[in-house]
């Protein structure tokens, strides 16, 4: 394994292919997303496969589909899948969610949209398309999944505090409903930077809640150790 290499407890991710490497908001996400007893999941812009190799370590029984349009960070997808010892349950698929034709209806989706809009673009073509909407803006993602999806299914995703606005809004004009809401903020005395959503076609109470990642001291928050405690090797939170 090379300098790019990132290890958890039970899989690694290679990353010196992929634009977007391995961060704490996919990890956060991939931590928090609820655990389902149904048996589809699509994961929705993969990357480095970050999101489906933690989601499978937790649902022994599921089978993830993933899907990537940048083919390069899809090849490298694929070798994280096949190195890990989930390979028989996942499935990378190089398209584009516009493009996908899935065989069957997903019960739950995965995402870490792209969401810058304004600035400067990023130079690399593959990191730009990681990281702005112009390859996935919100209204198609909220329809595609509408498409892709079954009754009851549910949409996982992690968002800057700014853009949720704007998020709720395509929810709301195909009927989806928020069912839970973690703001995330670096530190107690920060404001909340990004905010984990849980949304779906069912009424739903809302629940909300906050975490930290770090605490007073600048280390790991026990909320956070407790979240990706699965994950993480044990020296990261020494």
């Amino acid at each position: 394994m090379g300098a790019s290499t990132f290890r958890f407890q039970q899989f690694s991710i290679e990353q010196d292919q992929c634009a977007m490497k391995v961060s704490t908001d996919g990890i956060l996400l991939g931590a928090w997303a609820p655990p389902i007893d149904s048996r589809r999941v699509l994961d929705i812009g993969t990357g480095t496969g970050l999101l489906t190799l933690m989601y499978a370590q937790r649902n022994a029984h599921l089978e993830i589909d993933a899907i990537e349009i940048d083919p390069a960070a899809a090849e490298q997808a694929r070798a994280n899948f096949e190195a890990s010892r989930f390979a028989e349950r996942l499935s990378l698929y190089p398209k584009a969610l516009q493009d996908y034709q899935a065989r069957h209806k997903y019960d739950l989706f995965l995402c870490n949209p792209p969401y810058f809009t304004a600035g400067i673009t990023p130079p690399e073509n593959a990191r730009a398309q990681a990281r702005h909407d112009q390859s996935l803006a919100f209204k198609d993602l909220i329809e595609h999944c509408c498409r892709l999806a079954n009754k009851e299914a549910r949409l996982v995703m992690i968002l800057p505090t700014e853009r949720e606005v704007a998020m709720k809004a395509e929810l709301h004009k195909q009927q989806w409903e928020l069912h839970r809401r973690t703001l995330i903020q670096a530190s107690p005395r920060k404001s909340p930077h990004r905010v984990l959503l849980l949304a779906g076609p069912m009424s739903q109470v809302l629940q909300e809640d906050m975490l930290s990642i770090y605490d007073e001291q600048g280390r790991y928050s026990k909320a956070y150790q407790f979240l990706t405690q699965a994950y993480y090797l044990p020296f990261a939170f020494e």
